[in-house]
């Protein structure tokens, strides 16, 4: 949970101070979000894993979020959503189905909101997906986020989720995400089962990310083409992936 006695433990209490390649990297981050708020929802969100996992990776680029911001005179601590629901039980109350995220969409559609759409395994909600996420949000006016549940990580890609599917919730609802964190269970892991997702939640924007292979850009597209929404590909982050953060040993305290 994220308090305002956090912002001190972060800035004093975590005695490495950030590199001068993560200071670069936090910098790129912020520098692509065009709204003030995404920059404190980027920093909450690191934070709250730095605080949870006790990493050094996360505490510095969180450290290093905090001082360009103050350096830039964007009050992020006054940004910033100093909450998050109960643990695990409360949690739960605030992550959405297939079938209520398709009612959100419906009903924002028909108040004239733009609805996007972006959905991932996000093992470990790394730097570099965290800002996409957020990018996406500055495109459409409701977002609803797509998270794969553990289980399918492990059975369909073959390798083990980083972090459990509770903790990652909590990660992005104490950041203060203002879209649709919305469970991905039980649909088939193929195309189609992709696409009648899609065509359940019927979005106006399907967002991808040109860090995925091509071939797979082009189902993601062609999928948004039968459903009635646009295609929009994320940009390749040059942060670190869910990988190269554990070959690395840098998801170690």
């Amino acid at each position: 949970m994220l308090e305002l006695r956090d912002v001190s433990r972060l800035l004093t209490s975590w005695q490495r101070p950030p590199t001068i390649e993560i200071i670069k990297e936090a910098e790129n981050y912020i520098s692509q979000f065009k709204k003030l708020d995404s920059v404190a929802i980027f920093c909450a969100g690191i934070s709250a894993i730095a605080i949870d996992i006790h990493n050094d990776y996360y505490r510095q680029l969180s450290t290093a979020l905090f001082e360009i911001g103050r350096r830039k005179n964007i009050p992020i601590e006054k940004l910033m959503p100093w909450h998050v629901p109960p643990e695990q039980n409360g949690i739960d109350n605030h992550v959405y189905s297939i079938n209520e995220a398709a009612q959100v969409s419906e009903e924002s559609k028909q108040q004239g909101f733009s609805v996007g759409f972006l959905h991932g395994h996000y093992r470990m909600p790394t730097p570099a997906s965290w800002a996409n996420v957020l990018l996406a949000r500055e495109q459409c006016d409701v977002l609803i986020l797509g998270l794969e549940n553990g289980r399918r990580t492990r059975m369909y890609k073959g390798v083990d989720p980083v972090s459990r599917d509770w903790e990652r919730h909590k990660w992005v609802l104490a950041s203060g995400f203002d879209g649709y964190l919305t469970r991905i269970g039980r649909i088939p892991y193929t195309d189609k089962g992709y696409e009648n997702m899609l065509r359940k939640i019927k979005p106006n924007i399907y967002f991808g990310n040109m860090a995925i292979p091509e071939y797979i850009q082009q189902e993601m597209a062609r999928r948004a083409t039968v459903c009635g929404a646009a295609y929009v590909s994320l940009p390749t982050q040059h942060g670190y992936s869910t990988s190269q953060l554990l070959k690395a040993s840098m998801l170690a305290s």
